[in-house]
């Protein structure tokens, strides 16, 4: 038995029926052995199981979306998607939100193994920041769990966003158990190390796909923001670099000095490496729920240049 099928069964054995965690593992174990329960809630074990099939399963997990297969690609296409993915075993759904635009697609290891709920994370969060930032997503059509990008093998990075494809890739690890298990390790060995530069990891219900997700969302929302109005996007910059005391972000993250180190502390080591990051990683804590000063701070900021849409 592994060790979190052990830890469940202690769990039953106390008499415990309910209980709460952010970990992908022991949440997908309990997921396959009769407890059921909201995408980031608590999970009760009442005998439930998610569908077998991953877009109906994703659909049951993510209610307000309406997921579908997408139609299986000619052959030429099919190569060049496994060439791009660095895979050949991925299947690609279609997710359509309420937010009116184009639908979005989210390719995925077709594999038993597959971390059913951290995809059903990944279709939540990008249907929730389109439905937030709108136009300012709508260039999102592909989000992607593959290993395709350089760096995913070696575990130097979690996603990596293409603006001008609109694409979105997350590391496949994050949602095979031995993969994830191996980036793990080897995270915790280079964290370790001086000078190193780890990202920030989100708290409460949020698991660190939640927080890639959002995280490489608002690279695109970002970028397309000072594309498409330049002196805006320097206001805003200057607004977020107000709180570390600089006149812009620029000056505090990639630039040697006391906001520098700020940004380190309050934000992420990794964060304080480029101002883009920065900005990526404050995203990442304020949208996963942060009550850290600065994530608060972040999300004043956002609400000043991307107001949030009325309701009702």
């Amino acid at each position: 038995m592994t060790e979190q099928e052990l830890l469940l069964d202690r769990l039953l054995a106390e008499g415990l029926t309910e209980f709460q965690s952010a970990d992908p593992t022991l949440r997908d174990t309990a997921r396959r052995h009769g407890w059921s329960g909201s995408l980031r809630g608590p999970l009760l074990h009442d005998g439930g199981r998610l569908p077998a099939d991953v877009p109906e399963a994703v659909g049951a997990l993510v209610p307000a979306v309406r997921v579908r297969p997408a139609a299986p690609p000619g052959p030429l296409r099919g190569l060049v998607r496994r060439a791009m993915a660095g895979m050949a075993d991925t299947v690609e759904m279609v997710v359509a939100d309420s937010t009116g635009l184009r639908p979005f697609t989210v390719r995925f290891p077709d594999r038993s193994e597959l971390f059913v709920e951290e995809l059903a994370r990944v279709v939540d969060v990008t249907a929730r920041m389109r439905a937030r930032f709108g136009a300012a997503l709508a260039h999102v059509r592909l989000v992607a769990v593959d290993f395709g990008p350089q760096g995913f093998r070696s575990s130097h990075y979690a996603g990596v966003a293409t603006p001008t494809l609109g694409d979105v890739h997350l590391n496949a690890a994050l949602f095979l158990p031995g993969p994830l298990a191996e980036l793990e390790a080897v995270r915790e060995v280079r964290a370790a190390r001086p000078g190193a530069t780890p990202p920030a990891r989100p708290g409460g219900d949020y698991t660190p796909v939640d927080g890639t997700t959002a995280h490489e969302l608002w690279h695109q929302v970002e970028l397309a923001f000072t594309a498409r109005d330049y002196p805006a996007s320097v206001a805003f910059r200057r607004d977020v670099g107000a709180w570390f005391g600089v006149a812009t972000i620029e000056h505090a993250a990639g630039t040697p000095g006391p906001a520098r180190e700020r940004v380190a502390a309050e934000v992420s080591r990794y964060g304080a490496t480029l101002p883009l990051e920065a900005t990526a990683e404050m995203a990442k804590l304020w949208w996963c729920g942060s009550d850290a000063p600065v994530a608060r701070y972040f999300g004043q900021v956002v609400e000043r240049y991307f107001p949030a849409p009325a309701t009702g």
